[in-house]
């Protein structure tokens, strides 16, 4: 018997339907509810006598929601529901901090991707969780050699609802590692993950901050607020990856941060990489100081970046190499793109300077999109393309051309801009 100060039971809603039954009948259903609410509906307060961490609440199959007191607890979580679902519910981000051990057991799940890894929070396959209102701290205590993923889902699913992620990184010279993530979700085989992040910010990352991987896999972030470590020379980092058939939808997010001041050739800092992804959208975000904004890379479906805006990045959208028509680039608005003054940017990134690049691709779409003080083109079409619908466009104060085609039957129409290359793209000025 669980005692009454570590369990609670969700009462039973009396309805004037069983007002209105023979009062044994009413007894039985009553019986009934509240034999089923002591099975699947209680809810667990740690740290408590009967579920002293987290874990053992956890482990305690009774336990379908778990309320977390306003301390730091330090533990690796192993959430495993098979077919079923907990939540986890702290006192607020900041109050409620769950802090990884300095050392880590590997996981045991069976994976080909990062096997072996280690983390602070995993969802086993086929089981559901929600963590909320609390802070989960990756410890910034990483060596390299150790694969680490802060909250993995593998084959599960795992929503974070007002959730801080922060330290999941190395110190010092360990900062360079790879395989360094803070949340991800990977799926495998027969199975599905889900990552769904709402009001929640990752910081203070190695080298991904969110990661989708797997043609099962999914990936939904709102209101979210991601923040790179800046401009430094030990590793290049991605804000949101989704990759190898992974969907995504990203919206009303802020990416910031991520810049490298190393060779470019090694790599550029990037807000979102589409990278053999599945469909995806990105809307009504803000992309603010990093190398890259977006890249659209190999897609074989639809991905749309619309309604969003790109302030002081390197470059803004490059879509290259994927399938007829997948990369749309719609109603975007582009501030002060520099570029980038590294010695290997003309053979590395030479689409630095550019809002929007296109190479290697057909029929793609770029429509209503604004760029000013572009360093280089507010719009390139690079060597590859051909058939890109360039429309609606308005552009001013590019440092080369607002407008500057170098493909094969691209088609422009109603562009407002000031200096293309070749002349005749512009329709009109702005």
């Amino acid at each position: 018997m669980m005692p009454c100060s570590s369990l609670s039971l969700v009462r039973p809603n009396i309805t004037s339907a069983h007002r209105s039954r023979h009062p044994i009948a009413l007894l039985v259903s009553v019986g009934l509810s509240l034999a089923a609410h002591d099975l699947w509906a209680a809810v667990c307060s740690v740290p408590e006598a009967a579920h002293p961490t987290i874990q053992r609440a956890l482990n305690d199959p009774l336990c379908s929601e778990i309320e977390l007191k306003a301390q730091v607890y330090t533990e690796q979580l192993s959430i495993n529901r098979p077919g079923g679902s907990v939540i986890i519910r702290g006192a607020g981000a900041g109050r409620t901090v769950l802090v990884s051990p300095t050392r880590r057991v590997r996981s045991t799940i069976a994976t080909t991707f990062l096997r072996g890894y280690t983390y602070v929070v995993q969802v086993v396959p086929g089981s559901s969780a929600t963590l909320a209102d609390l802070t989960v701290d990756g410890g910034s205590s990483i060596r390299c050699g150790e694969p680490y993923i802060g909250l993995r889902a593998h084959n599960s699913s795992l929503s974070l609802e007002a959730v801080v992620i922060e330290n999941v990184r190395g110190r010092a010279a360990d900062f360079g590692c790879a395989n360094v993530i803070a949340a991800a979700a990977t799926s495998e085989g027969a199975g599905s993950a889900k990552l769904t992040l709402v009001r929640s910010t990752v910081r203070a990352f190695q080298q991904i901050g969110l990661l989708a991987r797997g043609v099962s896999s999914q990936l939904s972030a709102k209101d979210t607020l991601l923040r790179g470590a800046g401009e430094q020379n030990q590793q290049v980092q991605t804000g949101i990856e989704l990759r190898d058939g992974a969907k995504g939808t990203i919206e009303r997010g802020t990416i910031r941060d991520l810049r490298y001041s190393g060779d470019p050739c090694k790599g550029v800092g990037t807000a979102l990489r589409f990278s053999a992804a599945g469909t995806g959208t990105l809307s009504s975000s803000v992309l603010v100081n990093c190398d890259r904004g977006v890249e659209l890379a190999k897609n074989t479906a639809a991905v749309d970046i619309t309604g969003n805006r790109f302030v002081e990045n390197l470059s803004g959208v490059l879509a290259h190499d994927s399938s007829p028509g997948m990369s749309r680039i719609v109603g975007n608005g582009f501030v002060t793109t520099r570029r980038s003054s590294a010695a290997t940017t003309a053979m590395c990134f030479d689409e630095s300077g550019d809002a929007v690049a296109v190479r290697a691709e057909k029929d793609a779409l770029v429509q209503k999109n604004s760029a000013a003080d572009s360093a280089r083109c507010a719009i390139e079409l690079l060597a590859g393309t051909s058939h890109v619908d360039v429309s609606e466009n308005q552009a001013v104060r590019s440092g080369r051309s607002d407008i500057e085609d170098r493909g094969t039957g691209n088609l422009f129409n109603k562009n407002l801009c000031l200096a293309s290359t070749p002349s005749g793209l512009c329709s009109g000025t702005p």
